[in-house]
């Protein structure tokens, strides 16, 4: 997608993501969790990169304006089989 994404930590795991489209903003709580961390073996550090990964993979199955309110990583893990090594490619190698 071409829209600019604006991501904004908002403390305690959350970040609030905008989707800047041609006629408006859509915006996304995103909650990182520490089963999705752990399982990319991801530290605290790389929370913002796993948010962007997470919503550029988001991005690829539907549009900005089709997500929750709250996009909980957990409940994306569940919800794509796919999520961990699509964004485990994203992740800069460690």
């Amino acid at each position: 997608m071409s829209d600019q994404c604006d991501i904004e930590p908002l403390g305690g795991h959350e970040y609030l993501v905008r989707v800047h489209h041609p006629a408006e903003i859509v915006e996304s709580r995103f909650q990182a969790t520490e089963r999705v961390m752990a399982d990319l073996h991801a530290g605290a550090g790389d929370e913002r990169r796993v948010i962007e990964a997470t919503m550029d993979f988001l991005r690829d199955k539907k549009s900005a304006d089709e997500l929750p309110q709250l996009v909980d990583l957990d409940d994306v893990a569940a919800s794509y089989d796919d999520y961990m090594d699509a964004v485990r490619g994203r992740l800069p190698s460690g």
